[in-house]
């Protein structure tokens, strides 16, 4: 599927946040959907607390400046990802004459209310990836990632876990994980940027993680996948995926103890559900276009 935007000047503007209270998940989502519209020819600003990665930067809950830059803008529609809506955001943008696009993130549920489109993120064809990545030959057992900040401490306690299998220990800058966490000579503690990241996630035969947007980049993958969570809201994605047939999830708020962690990833699982096709943004960007042109 494809979508040809040269014909029709699309205006978008996305907002986001990244950080300890955010992650990483909404930032890359909203650049791999940017990075798309411009190359549809559409004209694309970026709204986040990130400046190296942003046009326009604004703080949290700085309704002001957010205003300022969307008078400036003038777009269409602004793209919001974050885990949770300020009606304030919403009313901001409706009094200036611009839709409202919710992108409803792994683990959270949104007020549809305020919205003029809701983009949920709970099936294949919906999903919005990072580039294109291609399967290499495997060389490790596990992908271990808790997420941006590891809430659930997922890497120290599947090290200790786990020390005899192989793994790649998935740290970030909000972490800061150091050697001390790693129990196991087979095991790997790492730092990628968000681009290395998906080299790792391709290099390895299994993942085990927080339910989060790499959840769903693992299973355009074809990777057998492990998910824990650490709230009900986070818990309801990671089984959505496992009804799909893409991952293991396990059927609890948080880690359990060492015992029990092993005997689910003992669990064979090999993925049978429709992966991810990484069109999600050409279909989202679609129907944004054809509600201005109706």
């Amino acid at each position: 599927m494809s979508v040809d935007g040269t014909s029709f000047n699309l205006r978008l503007a996305t907002l986001c946040f990244a950080g300890h209270a955010y992650g990483y998940g909404h930032l890359y989502r909203s650049q791999a959907l940017a990075n798309t519209a411009r190359q549809m020819g559409y004209t694309v600003f970026e709204i986040s607390n990130y400046p190296i990665l942003s046009e326009y930067w604004i703080s949290e809950h700085d309704i002001a400046s957010l205003h300022a830059a969307l008078v400036r803008i003038k777009p269409d529609w602004l793209i919001i990802d974050l885990p949770t809506i300020s009606r304030e955001i919403s009313i901001t943008a409706h009094e200036l004459g611009i839709k409202t696009c919710f992108l409803n993130g792994v683990g959270h549920q949104l007020e549809t209310e305020l919205a003029d489109l809701v983009w949920i993120q709970d099936m294949p064809e919906r999903i919005i990836l990072r580039p294109k990545f291609t399967n290499h030959k495997t060389d490790t057992e596990w992908f271990v990632y808790g997420g941006g900040a590891d809430e659930l401490g997922l890497l120290p306690c599947f090290s200790k876990a786990m020390p005899d299998v192989t793994a790649y220990l998935i740290d970030t800058n909000l972490t800061g994980y150091s050697a001390n966490i790693v129990q196991s000579r087979l095991h790997e503690l790492v730092r990628p940027d968000n681009i290395q990241i998906l080299d790792y996630m391709q290099h390895a035969r299994r993942a085990v993680l927080h339910m989060g947007m790499n959840a769903w980049e693992l299973a355009a993958l074809g990777k057998s996948i492990y998910l824990f969570s650490r709230d009900e809201g986070h818990l309801y994605f990671a089984q959505h995926m496992a009804e799909l047939n893409l991952a293991l999830a396990f059927p609890r708020v948080g880690l359990p103890e060492a015992d029990e962690l092993r005997n689910f990833l003992a669990i064979d699982f090999t993925p049978s559900g429709k992966k991810p096709d990484g069109l999600g943004a050409q279909r989202l960007l679609k129907e944004l276009k054809d509600s201005l042109e109706t």
